[in-house]
């Protein structure tokens, strides 16, 4: 399959990657440049669901949505269920709501639910309800497991809700190892609050530090939202993309006469 892969590659005039650190690993592997495209967002349509970053809930809400799969972050997302609910426990006023799929922790429910400030939700399937639910959130969790499977598999992944993420303005939180592509965006643009150890304790702790820097909380919304409507805008990325078609279009007709 390799071999396939590496014909197709090379015969290619145009090649498209979903993130810049995947873009670098494969033009160094296959020597031939390939160009990022990541999810897109429509800022303006997720405009109307922002909230002030420094306003809080209470109880403050921690929010994951998404897939919880063994070989990704399904042991780091049970980290985070363990520190909410000792911070829990430790009187702090904090609820972990997770939107998946139920067969993903099918047979695990009682390794997330390890105290009553854990929730689980089914997945969000309308797009108001999910830009919704992220934008009212006070915390956003991006957790990614920090053993060697793991990050040999999701090394250059980009999850596609990274950019709603951005455009909601809620503080975000990255509990993952420095080797992933996600970590590595969050720390080069300062979009999130980054944890690469594996660390209960440093887990609560970056989550108090999120609830009560009012400051910091604004620095990372305000980063956050940048980064959305400067490199994960619709209208932006699509004329990117036309772009791109288009000069290849024009550097083949030109090739042919």
């Amino acid at each position: 399959m390799l071999k396939s892969v590496r014909r197709i590659i090379e015969k290619s005039s145009l090649r498209f990657s979903i993130c810049d650190a995947m873009s670098e690993a494969y033009s160094e592997r296959f020597g031939v440049p390939f160009e990022a495209f990541q999810n897109v967002v429509n800022t303006e349509a997720v405009a109307p669901y922002v909230t002030d970053p420094t306003v809080l809930g209470n109880p403050v809400k921690i929010v994951y949505a998404g897939s919880v799969f063994e070989y990704a972050q399904q042991q780091s997302l049970i980290d985070c269920c363990r520190a909410v609910a000792q911070l829990a426990n430790e009187g702090a006023s904090v609820q972990l709501d997770i939107h998946c799929p139920p067969s993903h922790i099918s047979g695990m429910e009682e390794q997330f639910v390890v105290g009553p400030a854990i929730k689980l939700h089914g997945p969000i399937t309308d797009d108001d309800d999910f830009f919704s639910t992220i934008c009212s959130a006070d915390i956003l969790l991006l957790p990614t497991n920090f053993d060697h499977r793991s990050i040999d598999f999701i090394r250059y992944s980009m999850p596609t809700r990274v950019p709603a993420y951005l455009a909601s303005g809620t503080p975000i939180l990255l509990y993952g190892p420095s080797e992933v592509a996600q970590v590595q965006y969050a720390e080069k643009l300062s979009w999130g609050l980054v944890l690469v150890n594996r660390d209960i304790e440093m887990l609560k702790e970056a989550i108090m530090s999120l609830i009560e820097d009012t400051k910091y909380r604004a620095k990372l919304s305000a980063c956050a939202c940048k980064t959305a409507l400067e490199s994960h805008d619709v209208q932006h990325v699509q004329e990117i993309f036309r772009m791109s078609l288009a000069t290849l279009h024009a550097n083949e007709k030109e090739r042919l006469h």
